[in-house]
């Protein structure tokens, strides 16, 4: 499973920042950051959680890979960006 996907998952589940960072060993600035993309996507954490972890490894790069997952969702249900 993807550090990310770790990430969206804690956090759909309730957990701080804080314990989402120490959990992943990622700094809580890297945390938020995936967070804030995460919220300015308009995607649930279920959409985001049915990509494959390929979609995720796709969209690693720093720092804005919900941008990336974005476009594959809007990809993958056929309309475009």
């Amino acid at each position: 499973m993807s550090k990310i996907r770790k990430i969206l998952r804690m956090f759909s589940n309730g957990r701080s920042i804080m314990s989402i960072s120490a959990q992943v060993d990622a700094s809580r600035n890297t945390v938020k950051k995936y967070l804030a993309s995460f919220k300015e996507s308009g995607f649930t954490f279920e959409e985001v959680d049915a990509l494959s972890d390929q979609s995720f490894s796709l969209s690693s790069k720093w720092p804005r890979p919900m941008v990336l997952i974005s476009k594959r969702l809007l990809e993958s249900n056929g309309s475009s960006c």
